[in-house]
């Protein structure tokens, strides 16, 4: 096994994860997380830990989830990573499953002014838009739908089904 053979566990990983098996993508993590313990830590060992935080967070382990997730957002603000902003909004997540939304608020904020104005991701603004709603503060939630839209339109993207889903809520 090499570090190829750790990127081919996470793609495994992943495709495991989307299929609902979470005990095979943690197994195939588990193997990624071994060979890239062989090896200087890079941003891929971010980019595992915030899959491994998608898994445990699905698996209702959020306490687990929030400190791997934690410790892959130390790790990239000291490197500069830019793929932070993933990593945030999946901290926001799980924040919110955890029923802090004042931290929840904090992780996609950040994430949103981590993005270059000109390459947004709707997604981001789609999560603004659901705390939004969880607040009742429908004149928010709105706007911030309208920001994700915009961003989606600026990104190429035709249809966010998240977005969609909030806009029928409010």
């Amino acid at each position: 096994d090499s570090l190829d053979g750790g990127l081919w566990r996470h793609h495994l990983g992943q495709l495991a994860y989307y299929r609902g098996d979470f005990p095979e993508a943690l197994r195939q993590f588990q193997q990624e997380w071994r060979l890239q313990a062989q090896r200087p830590v890079t941003s891929l060992r971010g980019r595992l830990q915030r899959s491994l935080g998608n898994v445990l967070t699905d698996m209702g382990l959020l306490a687990s989830a929030g400190r791997i997730v934690e410790t892959a957002l130390a790790q990239q603000r000291a490197s500069d990573d830019p793929d932070r902003f993933k990593t945030l909004g999946r901290l926001g997540e799980i924040r919110i499953r955890q029923g802090d939304q004042t931290a929840a608020r904090a992780a996609y904020e950040e994430s949103w002014d981590l993005q270059p104005a000109s390459q947004r991701e709707g997604r981001t603004a789609v999560y603004l838009g659901h705390l939004a709603l969880l607040e009742q503060d429908l004149a928010q939630a709105d706007a911030w739908y309208q920001t994700a839209e915009q961003a989606d339109r600026d990104q190429g993207i035709a249809f966010n089904p998240y977005r969609l889903m909030g806009r029928i809520a409010l």
